[in-house]
């Protein structure tokens, strides 16, 4: 049998790897040696963040691709977060966005196919083109969207996020989609992100439902 100090050492070292909260109790006089009782942390969402944007001015750069005719995606991303910027508009980390929403589908225990997916805000987002490949970590697809689906988001957004969109819009009028994050569970807490061929998912909001 292993002395308490022993015991005391292992569990100190257990804490440090896996940095669980845990609860000892007592120790019982039939019991030889003590009971642990660990219960995993709380999960955490993902912190917004202000837009990074490139160094140089673009300003010239943008003056000669309207001469030309040149607009690529990766133009209209840097607008788009030069905006975000200017307007004090957050964003995301989409990695730790995708990670959160594929734990919280885990812990539901979902036989899904489709994970969580990205979801049209409106009608007029179903139109461009786009199509968002998701990724497969294990079985089931995450966080894609495809032109073919026919649905749209059926639940309330706040007026907060709908004021976001309604600037992000008037800004870049008829360039942009608007998508939200849905999941095969009971009162998901949805994320919103805007993007458009070439231009990445650009993560601006979050709510907790019900009731956000």
């Amino acid at each position: 049998m292993q002395s308490p100090s022993m015991l005391l050492a292992k569990l100190k070292n257990y804490i440090l790897k896996g940095g669980l909260a845990m609860s000892i109790f007592a120790k019982n006089r039939n019991i030889e040696e003590p009971i642990l009782i660990i219960r995993e942390s709380e999960d955490i969402k993902p912190k917004p963040h202000l837009a990074v944007v490139r160094s140089n001015p673009i300003e010239s750069y943008e003056e000669l691709s309207k001469e030309l005719g040149f607009y690529p995606g990766q133009l209209l991303e840097e607008q788009v977060l030069r905006f975000f910027l200017s307007e004090g508009i957050t964003v995301y980390n989409e990695d730790d966005v995708f990670n959160y929403l594929c734990k919280k589908v885990d812990e539901s225990r979902s036989r899904s196919i489709y994970r969580w997916v990205w979801i049209p805000l409106r009608e007029k987002d179903r139109d461009g083109g786009i199509a968002i490949t998701g990724r497969l970590p294990r079985d089931n697809w995450c966080g894609l969207w495809s032109p073919q689906w026919d649905t749209i988001y059926s639940k309330l957004v706040p007026a907060r996020t709908l004021e976001k969109v309604k600037l992000i819009e008037s800004k870049f009028p008829d360039k942009l989609r608007f998508y939200v994050s849905d999941y095969v569970v009971p009162n998901p807490d949805p994320f919103i992100m805007v993007t458009a061929v070439g231009v990445r998912t650009l993560i601006f909001d979050v709510w907790d439902e019900p009731g956000f």
